[in-house]
This record gives structure tokens, sequence and C-alpha cells, in this order.
């Protein structure tokens, strides 16, 4: 299995390169962004399956040792 960390998984761009990602069951996406994860119909990845994916609200300039 691969793990991608998607930085800005909730922008518009992060949340379809999480979607795409997600279309593969070798891989595991874990979304990063400061902001709180938005209600499931602003997400382009709503309907994938989520079993492979976590989202976290880290802001990685103040935050950065989270990521380790």
């Amino acid at each position: 299995m691969t793990k991608y960390i998607v930085i800005g998984g909730n922008c518009f761009t992060g949340s379809h390169i999480v979607a795409a990602l997600l279309e593969s069951a070798e891989n595991e996406v874990i979304a990063i962004s400061r902001s709180i994860e938005p209600d499931p119909l602003f997400r382009a990845y709503f309907d994938c399956d989520l079993t492979r994916f976590r989202f976290e609200q880290i802001d990685i300039v103040k935050e950065f040792t989270r990521l380790q």
C-alpha cells in the first residue's frame, strides 16, 4: 500500500486529488488542512471508499512536528 499526504485537502484541487488517489485500492490518503473538514457535499471525495482515508486539521507552519 502506498501512502499519500495531500496538503490543502479541503480546497477544490486538493479534494479532487484525494478522490483520484482513492480510486486505486492500493492507496492510503491523508488530507491535511488548517481549516476544518467541510460538509460532505463540498468534498470531491464524498462518495469514495473512505476506509483508506484520514483527515487531519493541522497548521503545518505552526504545528509542523505533528507531521512526524
